[in-house]
């Protein structure tokens, strides 16, 4: 039984491991997963990149240009380094995207917070929205929401710009779809490209227009009378059978009158 408990409780441990996948070559994995985004505003545009140290690991994120669905960041895939390997989670532990703007991060200590980790803040409205913080726990990315913005108040406007207005202050890489293929990496089918494959031959109507022939007169022709069957000729024998029954019934009257 003790045996049995302990099993049970190494496979539980083990569930998050195994429900990662191990990959080599991060960017072929990105590019390769099938649910990979694939409309012309992004993996078709190239890819991005960025390493950001999250909890003490040195995080690899990748993101199609422009990913973001309409959202208010890119929707990222991020590679935890597993020895010489790479651990991919392309959700956090909750089952939710991984979302953040690029512009937007805080990667130090935030202050009257104890949040520590990847900061961003996500707008909901031109004028809302709300800070996160990732953090990378048990090989697994979690999020959780620090505070609510809104922008009409000028200490929550300071606040923003004071330590999420950072465009260009960490690194990121483009990789164009060239740079890609000239690195041996071959991209996913356009979906969005117009189809080519052969369509049915449509063989067109004949508009020709038909050649008018004079209509040529011809003579009533004299209606043909419809034979009729002659009738078959009655046999002798009736004759003979309608006469002798006649005068049998005669002689029977005058017989039947003489006894009376």
């Amino acid at each position: 039984m003790k045996r049995l408990i302990t099993l049970l409780f190494i496979g539980g441990m083990m569930l998050p491991l195994c429900a990662a996948s191990l990959v080599k070559d991060p960017i072929e994995d990105y590019l390769s997963q099938p649910d990979a985004p694939q409309n012309p505003q992004t993996i078709n545009n190239g890819i991005q990149q960025m390493t950001l140290d999250v909890n003490g690991e040195k995080v690899l994120f990748i993101s199609a240009h422009g990913f973001s669905e309409g959202g208010p960041g890119n929707i990222w895939v991020a590679y935890v380094p597993n020895g010489a390997e790479f651990t991919r989670l392309d959700k956090t532990a909750d089952g939710k995207p991984i979302v953040f703007n690029e512009g937007t991060l805080h990667m130090e200590d935030l202050p009257e917070t104890s949040a520590k980790g990847l900061i961003t803040y996500l707008r909901t409205t031109n004028e809302t929205g709300n800070i996160w913080v990732y953090n990378l726990s048990k090989g697994q990315l979690t999020l959780q929401k620090i505070r609510s913005i809104d922008t009409k108040k000028p200490k929550d406007q300071a606040y923003l710009d004071k330590y999420f207005d950072n465009p260009g202050r960490y690194p990121m890489t483009d990789l164009s779809p060239g740079q890609l293929v000239n690195a041996g990496y071959t991209l996913p089918p356009d979906k969005s490209a117009p189809s080519t494959s052969v369509q049915p031959k449509v063989i067109p109507n004949d508009t020709t227009e038909p050649t008018l022939q004079p209509s040529v007169k011809t003579a009533p022709q004299p209606e043909q009378a419809v034979p009729v069957a002659d009738e078959a000729p009655v046999p002798a024998w009736v004759y003979v059978i309608v006469i002798f029954s006649a005068l049998f019934l005669v002689a029977a009257w005058y017989y039947i009158r003489s006894k009376k």
